[in-house]
């Protein structure tokens, strides 16, 4: 009879194993919070608002990149990518993503004419690539969707097919504008297909 109580006495720490294995799952949930705080400190630069409009509505050609190189057919060497870049045709008009102030236009020997614009949730995005005729000027109020310029060219990616070079900042950091407009999430995935 001693004999048969001792596996009975076993099922209850076979029970218990789930309990064992439950503390290992808080443990790997505290490391998934640890290296979490990494990607929350890069959420935290990030706010998805309302709504925002893409400046043009080309393809993407190149995506944001400000950890890992991406080639620059212009230089020959690898670089990071602090914005993204739009196919666009030349002359074709670039809309504000949504309403906001011009802050600052302006002459880069890198970038071209660029306009900048304060839009909500504290983001300044920079349309870079445009034609010197810009339809707006520093202190403008302008409506998502209103055309800021059209586009010219860019000296620093002049050997690349003719686009825009869309940046955006949060808190003088550049981010991704995909995941800043609420166009993607972070880490790549869609959240909308256009």
């Amino acid at each position: 009879g001693a004999v048969q109580e001792k596996p009975v006495d076993t099922k209850p720490s076979v029970s218990s194993k789930p309990v064992q294995t439950s503390s290992k799952e808080s443990v790997s949930s505290k490391e998934s919070e640890t290296s979490s705080v990494a990607s929350q400190s890069v959420k935290e630069t990030v706010v998805t608002p309302t709504t925002f409009l893409m400046p043009s509505g080309g393809k993407i050609l190149k995506e944001f990149s400000n950890e890992t190189s991406l080639y620059s057919q212009t230089f020959g060497d690898w670089r990071i990518h602090e914005g993204i870049d739009i196919a666009m045709n030349k002359g074709s008009t670039v809309q504000a993503i949504g309403d906001g102030t011009v802050t600052d236009v302006y002459e880069d020997d890198m970038y071209g004419t660029v306009v900048v614009i304060a839009h909500e949730a504290s983001l300044e995005a920079r349309y870079c690539g445009l034609s010197k005729n810009t339809t707006v000027q520093k202190g403008d109020t302008v409506k998502g969707g209103q055309v800021i310029g059209s586009l010219g060219e860019i000296p620093c990616e002049i050997v690349d097919e003719s686009h825009l070079h869309f940046e955006i900042r949060k808190d003088g950091v550049c981010v991704s504008p995909l995941v800043a407009m609420g166009k993607e999430q972070a880490g790549g995935k869609e959240t909308s297909s256009q």
